[in-house]
């Protein structure tokens, strides 16, 4: 039986996920832009997975899960699962341009443990604490073990011999519609506890970070108004954002009508710490002769899926200290995003997309890359030209 991964290939449920998010993301800011009411915190954020690809084989080397999710009142954050566990969380990436969060992406490194088949899950959380539609994909690290054959051995029909199982075809992929999601106030798991005739509910989402993230305080309380968060005075209903270095409870407490009072807790474990890398010291005496800039080894502009992304090779003897991915598309005029180092080579995606109406017949991007060495020497590189058509296909 052939195994349904296949090696770095993109299938066609990729395709059609990756198509059915665009509609998604169509149809959410059409609907925010319709000139009517503000989008309201009643919705449900929608996630999706799009990488590792659906069926695909990976070798045994870390992973970067990409994962959006899209939501017309905001997201707030992305949960995401391996094989049913939770991944510490990162800050998510703004995708739309007037920096709302409306759109987010996440590019969360996983390192595999062993060589088989994993589940990656992901469920997005709007600014209201509502958890709606996942996204889900399946993959394999080095190899994937075939299912399990039947242990029934079938009978073969007189003078016939008996013939072969068919190999089951791959499952048919209905695209999702869009759909008004409902609000819910907790995520799965959590249950309000009751006291009296007061309901008490109170969580923290996600439960745990990595130092230095963010998560989020919710608490919803009936039948009395005097609640106390931290010994300090709060609104029944609300939520608060904190980004500890540690591991942190907060305590809610509840005054009953009769004068008694209930107290709950919510813990959030934090991994990693905060501590800052020492202060660089500048140079005491700057060389005389190094007055120039750095130098380009190679500026390179190009399209994975429908994003643009840029990468540069630079060198400078007393270090690079910036580097910017300056960009113009159709003539509109200069941007530019600032570039990230990795072993001398920077790289940055642009977050130019279709989704940011470039996906036009055909057009042009110009691009260049600009840079500064830690003696305060700038220099550019030169402008070149990047032809597409449609969603980043080149000329």
């Amino acid at each position: 039986m052939k195994s349904k991964f296949r090696t770095h290939q993109r299938t066609w449920y990729g395709t059609s996920r990756a198509l059915a998010s665009l509609l998604f993301i169509l149809a959410l800011f059409a609907g925010g832009c319709s000139g009517g009411s503000a989008p309201s915190l009643d919705s449900s954020a929608q996630a999706w997975v799009e990488y590792p690809y659906e069926g695909s084989i990976l070798p045994m080397e870390p992973v970067t899960l990409v994962v959006y999710a899209a939501d017309s009142a905001g997201v707030s954050y992305i949960q995401i699962k391996v094989n049913g566990e939770f991944v510490p969380s990162i800050t998510a990436f703004p995708m739309t341009t007037d920096g709302s969060s409306r759109l987010v992406r996440v590019d969360q490194s996983w390192i595999p443990s062993a060589q088989g088949e994993y589940f990656v899950e992901a469920v997005g959380v709007n600014l209201a604490g509502a958890s709606g539609g996942s996204g889900s994909t399946r993959f394999c690290v080095v190899a994937c073990e075939p299912a399990a054959a039947s242990t029934s051995t079938p009978t073969p029909s007189a003078g016939k011999p008996p013939t072969s199982t068919p190999t089951p075809a791959l499952p048919i992929i209905t695209l999702p519609a869009v759909v008004t999601p409902t609000f819910t106030k907790a995520p799965a798991g959590v249950t309000p506890e009751t006291s009296g005739d007061v309901t008490i509910e109170f969580f923290a989402s996600p439960p745990y970070v990595n130092a230095g993230n963010c998560y989020t305080l919710h608490w919803d309380v009936t039948g009395s108004d005097q609640v106390y968060l931290n010994d300090s005075f709060v609104y029944f209903r609300g939520m608060e954002e904190y980004c500890p270095c540690e591991t942190e409870t907060h305590t809610l407490r509840v005054i009953k009508p009769d004068g008694a009072s209930e107290e709950r807790t919510a813990r959030v474990d934090v991994y990693g710490s905060c501590s800052a890398p020492p202060p660089i010291e500048p140079p005491t005496e700057a060389p005389p002769s190094d007055t120039s800039g750095p130098s380009f080894n190679g500026v390179y502009a190009f399209w994975e899926s429908c994003d643009v992304y840029g990468q540069a090779d630079i060198y400078d003897p007393s270090g690079v200290s910036w580097a910017e991915f300056w960009y113009n598309k159709n003539n509109e005029g200069w941007n530019w995003i600032k570039m990230n180092e990795s072993g001398g080579l920077w790289t940055s995606q642009v977050g130019i997309s279709v989704n940011d109406g470039i996906g036009t017949p055909s057009g042009s991007i110009v691009y260049k890359v600009r840079a500064l060495d830690s003696l305060n020497n700038e220099s550019w590189s030169g402008e070149t030209p990047l032809p597409y058509t449609g969603c980043g296909g080149t000329q």
